[in-house]
């Protein structure tokens, strides 16, 4: 045979321990560990390439990407060898793998395509025992890397749930003894698996085997604690108060032979939904895992957040869980009051088959807990809000009288009932900033697919592309991702463009007036009348709350809160009070993070508020305690902008952006110079490092130029951060303008340090322009002034300017030992920008000498540095000097990636490069294209603009 053999056969068996033949002859023995766990990783990929990275992160977790690289190169070749004549089906590419499994045998494929088409389908039971057979034991038995648990316990779980079919068909078939072997071959599998330990439980009663039962109860109750299952279903539990009673003839509801009440789950109303449900799978998930442990679940948020049709979900999605079925309760058309009679005679309608009836001398309470008391029901009580104090005593009541009875809730808060399960119903996702500008991760996004659907809905033929992307991720966001609300958009494209919808909701929601929905009850037809309703329902001092903690956008802290709401010391408990309220009431939400808690509005319901704040008459005073908040908060972070604390000062600031911005906007419209100048000059470093240049620009030119006193330091800063950003954007005549007034202050304060650093800035200028000789006398003057003053961070970045001069002139070995000063200078000070920057340039000079393999370890710290600080024009730099080193001999693909990563970060963020690099960048375009083609080179560019985005790709280097 030749070394490649199209016609050799290969069989491979992961169910169990690991085997694979050629032509009939197991070659399993000269596969090492890690190519046994390739394969099998190969398998679950077939049809589809699996990326190297992939592969050899799963094999050699918390390696470095070189040192996976080698070992992957080095299993591969040992599997080529035991495949022989076969190895022609392990494909290989620079950068994935395939395995050809055409005409091959593979246990699990034939497993997993029989077993997949399980669940709804008629499938001969024949099938099911020979895919049955093929399980040998569990998913590569002795192997126990993290890579393949997962695959593990579905496969246990997939074959736990065919044996229990199997077993129910042969229990309809009179064949009990077949059933109890298939259960207790399950139960070896999987023992924390409730409903073959049930199934097992009632056989072994029904056959007199009680002591066993019992063993099997016991068993099963281990394993699901160990699990993390906690406690067991209704209905097991059932069985087991059964065989402890001292009646050792009584027989539990649920077990065969028993009378249970007739159910007839044709006479129950039970609500059908007309549209999908999209994306509420994770809260499925919960809804179902609570009921393991809780009798009731209570699902909470505000109004139009989707818990009545998630709800309507349950019911369909959980009826075979439950003997006796489900019913569903709705109270949205009661009227508000404390009044029991009419929660019971809705319950009592809800569940005809149980012939319930107001009796004399018995309650109709009584009445629904005698009719429920045998049941294993799920009851969804829907729209509690209203009678909430009703409601939590009838569910306490039920619960406490009928052991098989499971309720979900739906409320604007919780029923507050002891061993109530509250879920927090979020709003659904919305795209984030940097996945507008693709169409797929923009539909991934569940808020977009919902409006995209109703939008359908009414025009069939829209879809969703580029140029009407961002506008509907405008509106996703602009609505907080609210259900109601994004349908009652849908309903405005009617009449309005996207973009005009987009533009209109942010201003005011009331635009969302016109029902979506007729059959909706009233409070539920338009935004302003659902949020009108829970604001009513507030005490006064929670809707003086609600006004003033309007003014602030996005999320903030309680700090924040007790600021707007004017609470002194013996105040903030009050605020924090009102605020659990709210809270608790689903008009605010909180979230932890970290060691702090944020609060948020809803974006219509900080709009009620707002109007509501407009026409109280305090605006003008919340604003004024607002912005005096955020000025203190500013002043407190800007020292801590370089240096050590550079990272978590600029995090700090990108947490309470949105207000800071809120804050600047009415400084501005009120007249607020001072106020404006104060915010605007503490932040500025952050709009530089973040690359908002053009924002930081506009505010500063906006307070400089408005008339008005203010301090003459604070406007010698303002003039200084304005030149900074100026400078950032190659604005040299603007900087120089800047920096010329902040100098003249500076001189007539007589700030000595401050004159010296202007000075620096303006050397930057001119060396931007192309006059070295100049920037470089100013720089060395600066050197001197600095070392005078002993000021370590201002003589580390002269000497980094310095460098850069003596690289403009073409003086490397200059350049290089000032950098190497300046690196270590900038690693002593701790500042992560400074130090990021001064290794890229220092990288930057050795790739102008020729020195590559130096530039590579400078340029990966320095992109690692700059990446924690979201250092946006340095992360761009730093790729940048990756693909100059990939044009120097790296294979061009690995190139092609690299330009398109660095393009799809220019767009996002609005970058440029200097002039002669984008010329440069034009010509390894240039150059890429025709060495690969332009089919090649444009699959490989797609590919690097598909990265998540300032993701570093070392890997592709390392290969």
């Amino acid at each position: 045979m030749t070394a490649d053999d199209p016609d050799a056969t290969i069989e491979i068996r992961l169910l169990g321990p690991f085997d694979l033949k050629v032509d009939g002859v197991s070659v399993a023995g000269r596969i090492p560990r890690k190519g046994q766990l390739l394969i099998a990783l190969l398998v679950l990929r077939y049809d589809h390439w699996l990326p190297r990275q992939e592969a050899a992160a799963a094999l050699w977790p918390g390696h470095d990407a070189a040192q996976q690289g080698v070992s992957l190169r080095q299993q591969l070749s040992l599997l080529r060898k035991a495949l022989g004549h076969a190895q022609w089906r392990l494909r290989s590419e620079r950068q994935a793998l395939l395995l050809d499994l055409t005409d091959a045998f593979v246990d699990l494929r034939v497993f997993q395509e029989v077993l997949g088409h399980v669940e709804g389908v008629e499938v001969d039971e024949a099938q099911l025992e020979q895919a049955c057979r093929l399980y040998r034991g569990p998913f590569m038995e002795g192997h126990s890397e993290g890579c393949v648990q997962a695959t593990r316990r579905a496969l246990q779980q997939s074959y736990a749930r065919t044996l229990m079919r199997l077993a129910e068909g042969a229990v309809a078939r009179g064949m009990p003894g077949k059933a109890v072997g298939l259960l207790r071959e399950g139960l070896a599998v999987a023992p924390e698996h409730e409903g073959l330990a049930r199934l097992l439980m009632r056989l072994l009663i029904e056959r007199g085997e009680r002591e066993e039962a019992c063993a099997v109860f016991e068993a099963f109750e281990r394993a699901a604690q160990q699990s993390g299952q906690s406690a067991p279903g209704p209905e097991i539990l059932a069985l087991w108060r059964a065989l402890q009673a001292p009646d050792r003839e009584a027989r539990p509801s649920g077990a065969p032979g028993a009378r249970p009440l007739p159910v007839d789950l044709q006479r129950r109303r039970l609500p059908k939904p007309l549209t999908p449900l999209i994306g509420r799978e994770e809260e499925l998930n919960q809804i179902a895992t609570r009921f393991c442990r809780h009798a009731l679940v209570t699902l909470v948020g505000p109004g139009g957040v989707g818990k009545t049709r998630l709800a309507m979900e349950v019911v369909h999605a959980r009826q075979e869980a439950y003997p006796s079925g489900t019913a569903f309760v709705d109270l949205s058309t009661l009227p508000e009051g404390r009044a029991v009679l009419p929660v019971l005679l809705r319950i009592a309608e809800a569940l005809p088959d149980l012939g319930i009836r107001e009796v004399p001398g018995r309650s109709l309470l009584q009445g629904i807990v005698d009719a429920l008391s045998g049941q294993c029901l799920l009851l969804v009580i829907d729209n509690c809000e209203q009678v909430i104090q009703v409601c939590a005593g009838v569910v306490k009541e039920l619960l406490q009288s009928c052991p098989g009875l499971h309720v979900l809730a739906t409320s604007r808060e919780a029923l507050q009932v002891p061993g109530e399960s509250v879920l927090m119903v979020p709003a659904l996702d919305v795209p984030g900033i940097e996945e507008t500008a693709q169409i797929t991760s923009l539909m991934r996004a569940h808020a977009v697919r919902l409006f995209v659907e109703r939008v359908r809905d009414r025009q069939p033929d829209f879809q969703i592309d580029v140029q009407n992307a961002a506008a509907i991720a405008r509106i996703c966001r602009s609505l907080d991702g609210l259900p109601l609300a994004l349908e009652l958009a849908a309903v405005m494209t009617d009449v309005l463009s996207l973009d005009e919808l987009a533009e209109q909701i942010q201003s005011d929601y009331r635009l969302l007036s016109q029902s979506g929905d007729r059959t909706r009850p009233e409070r539920y037809q338009t935004l302003e009348a659902t949020i009108e309703w829970s604001y009513r329902a507030l005490q006064p001092e929670e809707q003086e709350a609600l006004h003033c903690i309007a003014v602030l956008a996005g999320d903030w802290t309680l700090g924040a809160a007790h600021a707007v709401c004017g609470a002194g010391n013996a105040a903030q408990r009050e605020t924090l009070r009102t605020l659990s309220e709210l809270v608790r009431k689903s008009l605010l939400s909180a979230a932890t993070r970290g060691a702090e808690t944020r609060y948020r509005l809803l974006g219509i319901i900080r709009q009620f508020g707002l109007q509501k704040l407009a026409a109280s008459g305090m605006e003008v005073c919340v604003r004024e305690r607002h912005a005096r908040y955020f000025q203190q908060v500013v002043s407190t972070l800007e020292p801590q902008m370089r240096g050590t604390g550079q990272r978590e000062a600029l995090t700090h600031v990108e947490l309470e952006l949105e207000n800071l911005r809120e804050a600047l906007c009415w400084a501005r419209d009120a007249g607020r110079r001072e106020t404006g100048l104060a915010i605007a000059t503490a932040i500025w470093r952050y709009w530089f490092v973040r690359a908002r240049y053009e924002e930081g620009q506009e505010w500063l030119q906006v307070f400089l130029q408005m008339p008005g006193d203010s301090p003459e330091v604070l406007l010698q800063r303002a003039y200084n951060a304005l030149g900074n950003l100026a400078y950032a954007r190659r604005d040299c005549a603007r900087a120089r303008r800047a920096f010329q007034e902040a100098l003249t202050l500076a001189q007539q304060q007589g700030d000595r340090h401050a004159c010296v650093r202007i000075v620096a800035n303006l050397g930057n200028v001119a060396r931007e322009e192309g006059n070295a000789a100049e920037a470089r006398a100013q720089f060395e003057q600066c050197l001197e002034e600095f070392q005078r003053l002993d000021d370590r961070p201002g003589v580390a970045r002269t000497l980094g300017n310095l460098a850069a001069v003596a690289c403009q002139e073409a003086d490397y070995a200059r350049a290089c030992a000032y950098h190497q000063q300046a690196v270590a200078l900038f690693r002593e000070l701790g500042d992560a920008q400074d130090l990021g920057r001064s290794l890229n340039n220092y990288a930057d000079t050795l790739i102008r000498m020729g020195r590559m393999r130096e530039a590579m370890p400078l340029i990966i710290e320095s992109l690692q540095v700059v990446q924690e600080i979201g250092s946006r024009s340095d992360i761009l730099h730093g790729l940048y000097n990756l693909l100059s080193l990939a044009m120097q001999g790296a294979p061009e693909e690995q190139a092609a990636v690299l330009m398109g990563a660095i393009e799809a970060y220019q767009e996002l963020y609005v970058l440029s490069l200097p002039g002669a690099t984008t010329e440069e960048m034009r010509q390894f375009q240039h150059t890429l294209r025709a060495r690969l083609g332009h089919q090649r080179f444009e699959a490989a560019r797609q590919q690097g603009r598909a990265l998540p985005l300032g993701q570093v790709p070392l890997p592709l280097l390392s290969r």
